[in-house]
């Protein structure tokens, strides 16, 4: 019989062995003691947890509570974002010495770009609204599918929840209630971070999750209308803080304890535990003019690999009162027009391309927009099994991306820990060159490194 015969599974009664985890949810809160946080409307407010010394997913995680929406003022609907995890500003995972596992300035914003790009379609599809990415379910222009700022969504139920309503929420009487909205937002959905490792951990120190709530003007506006959310959009009067309740991480811990003391043997062990762990580096520039070009600079310091990098250009007033609906505007086409929305060009970017170490990595300069839409000829590849479902929802989140390693469909190579990239042994040159509009624009760019993370008995460290 050949190597490659195989049997149908209706004929195969071959034994195997099968480990597998089982968890059991942890309930830790605030290092406080409190289960509250107040979010403030215009700053930020800290919250400590610590995860103790047990064997632990983080993937399998969540974070809960309830979001106080306080009452608007008479007349007004409050609007709030469901896309990304516009609650926080900062999320840091590191221990008591000081060894960083993920450290995730202006969080709002990676999350609101990163994650539709690395979320796979069958996850976003089982996903609710209280994960803050999930399908809008409704008409192109109803709520939750209109966007904030830039008219409806382009496609019927399976495009992005973007913002609602109290009125969409179903459970306030305007002006007279606060507003009750739970959340229940899983760890797996920081992508490209040791958060998002379907890995079983434990460390010989006790780790620090630092959370920086807020500021609440990025999560929470106030408007006129009920089906319009930039129809007279304001801050909420008074910029009232916001109360958090209810709030607590449950950890999945492993309760396999063959499997635990396996992951314990491996960390004590003379060799410990080496894993590669994806690390992102966060960049803000604020610029303008109708050329906007970005250089980053990467070397070992910054990890073993280089991954990629993902840019978005923001409104330039994303933190003003004036924008409050713009927060996480990084549309490239206006919203469309009947009955040729695809004659529109870039409303941002016009052309754009990228170079590593002084080298294109496009052979032209890549035209944006609907008429010629070069940019999305080369992001398509990026937008596979994910929610960005095609050139128009694209241009509705607009990004560009650069990955420096292809990803392969070989399922011997769909593991984790596999090394790959660019390596950073010498120093990697990053620039984008584009052609905008004309007007003033905050790039965020965010890079995705590999480090080679050492955890042993008495010691963690990066090699």
């Amino acid at each position: 019989m050949s190597e490659d015969h195989e049997v149908a599974s209706q004929l195969n009664y071959k034994f195997k062995n099968y480990a597998g985890p089982k968890y059991k949810y942890t309930r830790i809160v605030p290092l406080s003691g409190s289960t509250t946080v107040t979010m403030p409307y215009t700053t930020t407010a800290e919250t400590l947890m610590e995860i103790p010394t047990v064997v632990f997913n983080l993937s399998e995680s969540y974070i809960s509570g309830h979001i106080a929406i306080p009452a608007p003022a008479a007349l007004n609907t409050p609007w709030w974002y469901t896309k990304g995890m516009p609650l926080i500003s900062e999320v840091d995972l590191y221990t008591r010495s000081g060894i960083y596992l993920c450290q995730l300035p202006n969080f709002q914003n990676y999350m609101e770009l990163m994650r539709p790009i690395h979320t796979p379609m069958g996850e976003y599809l089982t996903s609710d609204i209280t994960s803050f990415l999930s399908k809008s379910g409704s008409n192109v222009d109803e709520v939750p599918a209109i966007t904030p700022n830039n008219g409806p969504g382009y496609n019927d139920a399976n495009e992005f929840a973007y913002c609602t309503n109290a009125n969409a929420y179903g459970n306030v009487t305007i002006g007279a209630n606060p507003i009750t909205v739970p959340f229940n937002f899983p760890l797996k959905a920081i992508k490209k971070t040791i958060f998002a490792m379907n890995k079983d951990f434990v460390f010989p120190d006790i780790l620090v999750l630092r959370i920086l709530w807020g500021p609440g003007s990025k999560f929470v506006w106030q408007g006129t209308s009920a089906t319009d959310p930039n129809l007279n959009a304001a801050v909420l009067v008074g910029s009232p803080n916001i109360p958090i309740n209810d709030l607590q991480l449950m950890l999945a811990v492993e309760k396999n304890e063959d499997l635990a003391q396996s992951v314990r043997a491996l960390v004590n062990s003379p060799s410990g535990l080496n894993v590669l762990i994806d690390f992102p580096w966060t960049f803000k520039n604020s610029l303008n003019g109708p050329s906007q070009n970005i250089s980053l600079r990467f070397n070992r310091g910054h990890g073993k690999n280089l991954l990629e990098i993902v840019s978005a250009p923001y409104n330039a007033n994303e933190d003003l009162a004036v924008a409050v609906n713009a927060a996480y505007d990084h549309f490239n086409v206006t919203g469309y027009s009947t009955p040729d929305h695809f004659a529109s060009a870039g409303a941002k970017v016009q052309t754009i391309y990228s170079q590593l170490d002084n080298v294109r990595l496009q052979d032209i300069n890549l035209t944006c927009g609907y008429v010629t839409p070069d940019d999305f000829r080369e992001m398509r590849k990026y937008m596979n099994n994910t929610p960005l479902l095609d050139m128009r929802v694209f241009n509705q989140n607009f990004f560009f991306m650069d990955k420096f390693y292809e990803t392969s469909d070989d399922e011997n190579l769909k593991q984790s820990n596999l090394d790959k990239g660019m390596s950073l042994i010498v120093e990697r040159l990053y620039q984008i060159f584009a052609n905008t509009t004309n007007t003033n624009y905050k790039w965020y760019s965010f890079a995705i490194v590999q480090r080679d993370l050492h955890i042993g008995s008495q010691s963690i460290a990066y090699q």
